[in-house]
């Protein structure tokens, strides 16, 4: 038999593992996606929470003081009335949310978290816990501290999280790192940016945060983007946000698509 239809015999025979080579690829790059995603909304809960249970608290000299200030606020902080309650033991606040909006329209929160305040001589710190909280489908797993700060009337908290989460596609997610979350006094609009790690089963990634803006229950703002990399692979996955109800990733393999985001809720 020539040469020639051997070779062609051949190409023919391995095209189908290919195109599933091919498929396979497209399918893992949105997976990873799908978790960078996750672990960006992960964040945002976390971060959301923190700013109301810190907003009101930020003025105080003492723990307790702080811990007052704060359970005060959250009527205000949480929505509709009477969703949530706050409980405070000495410079600790258990907060109850029964399907609660948060702070910048983050929606159906529900569960109990503890709060715990400190006073350094640089300014208030907080420790957030929470097991089981839910939160726009995903069931989440909360550990936190944060550090807060005011500077030009911007107020900031710099967040070192060690949490974890079941994301609203059903994927397992561990994140571990810090971050900073931004706010101005009208609470309106916050803003994150940072690098955590992200652990997806056997996978490890990080993930960079920059330039992440969302005010009130509108889709994050145009320019942000999330860059995730590692993996067993390497690849490296982009989210980029263009101000819609969706966002678009590319991968380094050259591969891309669309992520459905959580917009007012």
């Amino acid at each position: 038999m020539p040469r020639s239809i051997v070779l062609a015999a051949i190409a023919l025979l391995s095209l189908p593992a290919c195109l599933a080579r091919d498929a396979q690829d497209r399918t893992d790059d949105a997976a990873i996606a799908e978790d960078a995603s996750d672990s960006l909304e992960t964040g945002e809960v976390e971060a959301a929470l923190l700013i109301a249970s810190t907003d009101a608290a930020g003025a105080a000299t003492r723990a307790e003081e702080a811990a007052e200030a704060a359970a005060s606020a959250a009527g205000a902080r949480f929505q509709p009335a009477g969703c949530a309650t706050a409980e405070v033991q000495g410079t600790t606040v258990t907060y109850t949310l029964n399907d609660c909006t948060g702070p910048f329209g983050i929606a159906r929160i529900d569960g109990t978290v503890q709060v715990s305040y400190s006073v350094a001589a640089d300014g208030l710190r907080a420790t957030l816990v929470g097991d089981g909280v839910t939160a726009r489908g995903a069931t989440l797993e909360l550990e936190a501290e944060a550090a807060y700060a005011v500077s030009g009337g911007t107020k900031t908290l710099t967040i070192t999280t060690a949490g974890a989460a079941v994301g609203p596609r059903g994927r397992s997610i561990e994140r571990e790192g810090s971050y900073t979350a931004r706010w101005e006094p009208d609470g309106s609009c916050f803003s994150l940016d940072g690098t955590w790690s992200t652990h997806a089963g056997s996978r490890t990634w990080s993930t960079e945060v920059s330039g992440f803006e969302r005010c009130a229950a509108r889709c994050p703002a145009a320019g942000g983007t999330v860059e995730h990399a590692g993996g067993l692979s390497g690849v490296t996955v982009t989210i980029a946000f263009d101000g819609s109800d969706s966002a678009t990733w590319s991968s380094s393999r050259g591969r891309s698509g669309t992520l459905d985001l959580a917009c007012g809720g």
